[in-house]
Protein backbone atom coordinates (compact mmCIF):
# COMPACT_ATOMS: atom_id res chain seq x y z
CA UNK A 1 0.00 0.00 0.00
CA UNK A 2 1.19 2.91 -0.72
CA UNK A 3 1.84 6.20 1.80
CA UNK A 4 0.65 9.58 0.45
CA UNK A 5 2.16 12.45 2.42
CA UNK A 6 0.28 15.85 2.44
CA UNK A 7 1.25 18.81 4.17
CA UNK A 8 3.55 16.58 6.57
CA UNK A 9 1.21 13.76 7.20
CA UNK A 10 1.02 10.60 6.25
CA UNK A 11 -2.13 8.87 4.90
CA UNK A 12 -3.07 5.43 3.44
CA UNK A 13 -6.73 4.06 2.01
CA UNK A 14 -8.45 1.16 4.07
CA UNK A 15 -11.61 -0.68 3.22
CA UNK A 16 -14.00 -1.49 5.90
CA UNK A 17 -16.72 -4.36 6.09
CA UNK A 18 -19.39 -4.41 8.85
CA UNK A 19 -21.91 -6.62 8.55
CA UNK A 20 -21.55 -7.64 4.92
CA UNK A 21 -21.06 -4.01 3.81
CA UNK A 22 -18.46 -2.28 2.55
CA UNK A 23 -16.74 1.47 2.60
CA UNK A 24 -13.01 2.21 1.29
CA UNK A 25 -11.84 5.38 3.01
CA UNK A 26 -9.01 7.45 1.13
CA UNK A 27 -7.53 9.85 3.65
CA UNK A 28 -6.66 7.34 7.02
CA UNK A 29 -3.99 9.46 9.29
CA UNK A 30 -1.49 6.83 9.30
CA UNK A 31 -0.88 6.77 13.18
CA UNK A 32 1.95 4.77 14.82
CA UNK A 33 1.41 7.56 18.49
CA UNK A 34 -2.24 5.79 18.33
CA UNK A 35 -2.85 2.64 20.27
CA UNK A 36 -7.06 2.69 18.46
CA UNK A 37 -8.35 2.86 14.95
CA UNK A 38 -10.75 5.69 14.75
CA UNK A 39 -13.01 6.69 11.92
CA UNK A 40 -15.11 9.67 11.68
CA UNK A 41 -18.72 9.14 12.51
CA UNK A 42 -19.88 10.73 9.50
CA UNK A 43 -17.57 8.74 7.39
CA UNK A 44 -19.43 5.41 8.95
CA UNK A 45 -23.01 6.41 8.27
CA UNK A 46 -23.29 5.05 5.14
CA UNK A 47 -22.93 1.51 6.36
CA UNK A 48 -24.75 2.17 9.27
CA UNK A 49 -22.18 1.46 11.85
CA UNK A 50 -23.95 3.43 14.62
CA UNK A 51 -24.10 3.52 18.29
CA UNK A 52 -26.11 0.29 20.09
CA UNK A 53 -26.89 0.31 23.57
CA UNK A 54 -24.39 -2.76 23.78
CA UNK A 55 -21.37 -0.96 22.53
CA UNK A 56 -18.93 -0.28 24.65
CA UNK A 57 -18.01 3.69 25.61
CA UNK A 58 -13.83 4.40 25.93
CA UNK A 59 -12.45 7.78 26.77
CA UNK A 60 -9.54 8.55 24.71
CA UNK A 61 -7.17 11.02 25.03
CA UNK A 62 -5.04 12.42 22.35
CA UNK A 63 -4.47 15.26 19.63
CA UNK A 64 -8.18 16.65 20.78
CA UNK A 65 -7.90 16.68 23.97
CA UNK A 66 -10.02 13.81 26.06
CA UNK A 67 -13.09 12.54 24.15
CA UNK A 68 -15.40 9.70 23.88
CA UNK A 69 -16.20 6.67 21.41
CA UNK A 70 -17.60 3.48 20.69
CA UNK A 71 -16.27 0.76 19.99
CA UNK A 72 -17.87 -1.93 17.41
CA UNK A 73 -16.47 -5.17 16.03
CA UNK A 74 -16.06 -5.16 12.63
CA UNK A 75 -15.91 -8.01 9.93
CA UNK A 76 -12.32 -6.68 8.43
CA UNK A 77 -9.82 -3.69 8.25
CA UNK A 78 -7.83 -4.23 4.87
CA UNK A 79 -4.84 -1.56 3.23
CA UNK A 80 -3.49 -3.43 0.55
CA UNK A 81 -1.72 -6.67 1.48
CA UNK A 82 -2.43 -6.13 5.22
CA UNK A 83 -5.72 -7.65 6.78
CA UNK A 84 -7.03 -8.15 10.07
CA UNK A 85 -10.55 -9.91 10.74
CA UNK A 86 -13.13 -9.02 14.05
CA UNK A 87 -11.23 -5.58 14.19
CA UNK A 88 -12.22 -3.92 16.89
CA UNK A 89 -12.29 -0.16 15.75
CA UNK A 90 -13.57 3.11 17.79
CA UNK A 91 -16.25 5.41 16.35
CA UNK A 92 -15.95 9.50 17.40
CA UNK A 93 -16.23 12.80 16.52
CA UNK A 94 -13.06 13.98 14.70
CA UNK A 95 -12.92 17.27 14.69
CA UNK A 96 -9.01 17.89 14.67
CA UNK A 97 -8.57 20.99 12.57
CA UNK A 98 -6.86 18.24 9.72
CA UNK A 99 -8.90 16.48 6.67
CA UNK A 100 -8.92 12.34 7.58
CA UNK A 101 -11.50 10.02 6.95
CA UNK A 102 -9.45 8.40 10.48
CA UNK A 103 -6.71 7.04 11.90
CA UNK A 104 -5.46 3.80 11.13
CA UNK A 105 -3.24 3.28 14.73
CA UNK A 106 -0.60 1.26 16.19
CA UNK A 107 -3.28 -2.31 17.10
CA UNK A 108 -4.03 -2.57 13.40
CA UNK A 109 -0.11 -2.08 12.72
CA UNK A 110 0.85 -4.57 15.05
CA UNK A 111 -1.85 -7.21 14.81
CA UNK A 112 -0.57 -7.05 10.85
CA UNK A 113 2.92 -7.22 11.36
CA UNK A 114 3.08 -3.97 9.39
CA UNK A 115 6.50 -2.61 8.15
CA UNK A 116 6.75 0.87 7.25
CA UNK A 117 8.98 1.61 4.68
CA UNK A 118 9.79 5.39 4.54
CA UNK A 119 12.27 5.15 1.68
CA UNK A 120 9.32 3.87 -1.11
CA UNK A 121 6.57 5.01 1.10
CA UNK A 122 5.22 1.59 1.53
CA UNK A 123 2.98 -0.07 3.97
CA UNK A 124 3.99 -3.64 3.63
CA UNK A 125 3.94 -6.93 5.66
CA UNK A 126 7.01 -8.50 3.73
CA UNK A 127 10.78 -7.06 3.98
CA UNK A 128 12.06 -7.38 0.48
CA UNK A 129 15.80 -8.75 0.00
CA UNK A 130 17.40 -7.16 -2.66
CA UNK A 131 18.73 -9.97 -5.17
CA UNK A 132 22.30 -11.09 -4.38
CA UNK A 133 21.11 -11.13 -0.68
CA UNK A 134 21.17 -13.51 2.09
CA UNK A 135 18.02 -13.32 4.29
CA UNK A 136 19.58 -13.15 7.65
CA UNK A 137 16.65 -14.14 9.10
CA UNK A 138 17.46 -17.72 7.55
CA UNK A 139 21.25 -17.70 7.90
CA UNK A 140 22.49 -20.45 10.66
CA UNK A 141 23.63 -18.72 13.52
CA UNK A 142 26.47 -19.97 15.51
CA UNK A 143 27.14 -19.31 19.20
CA UNK A 144 30.44 -19.14 20.21
CA UNK A 145 31.08 -18.99 24.79
CA UNK A 146 34.49 -17.10 25.04
CA UNK A 147 36.12 -17.59 28.68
Amino acid sequence: MKIKLENGLSYISVTLSYQGQEITFDKMLLDTGSMGTLFAIEKVDPIDLLPEHSDKIREICGIGGREYVFTKTIDYLVSGELMVKNFEVEIGDINYGIEMDGICGLNFLLQTNAIIDLEKLELTNTKSIPSGHKNPLNSKIRCTTIR
